[in-house]
């Protein structure tokens, strides 16, 4: 039974949306998110650790038009623009962290919850 006191993170209407009601199209792109998604998180990681700009705002851009499929755009939306914009300004990279700690731990409760809803 599914608990629906816990707060969902994320929210697939826009893909269902774009999908038509193709469950299939919406699995696979929700795989692909999946597959994908980890290794850009990890990568932004890795470059903040570094304090690579170039690096911080070119993910940081790419993740900006992925988060909208899952509805992540509405919870950390406002948290990549701030690590893109200010990437690319080369500047308060205290502010770069400190956003980062949200989107990782948003990331990680998506990645929690897509995993669930495909094993449905």
């Amino acid at each position: 039974m599914e608990n629906n006191n816990l707060q969902k993170i994320t929210n697939l209407e826009y893909l269902i949306g774009l999908s038509r009601g193709d469950n299939k199209f919406v699995n696979k792109m929700l795989n692909v998110f999946l597959e994908e998604t980890p290794a850009e998180v990890d990568n932004l990681e890795e470059s903040i650790q570094q304090k690579n700009f170039e690096v911080i705002k070119a993910v940081a851009h790419k993740l900006k038009s992925t988060i909208p499929f899952v509805g992540l755009d509405g919870v950390i939306g406002k948290e990549i623009d701030e690590i893109e914009s200010l990437a690319s300004k080369g500047k308060d990279y205290e502010t770069i962290q400190k956003d980062f700690v949200k989107v990782k731990e948003s990331f990680n409760s998506a990645f929690s919850e897509l995993t669930q809803y495909l094993a449905k």
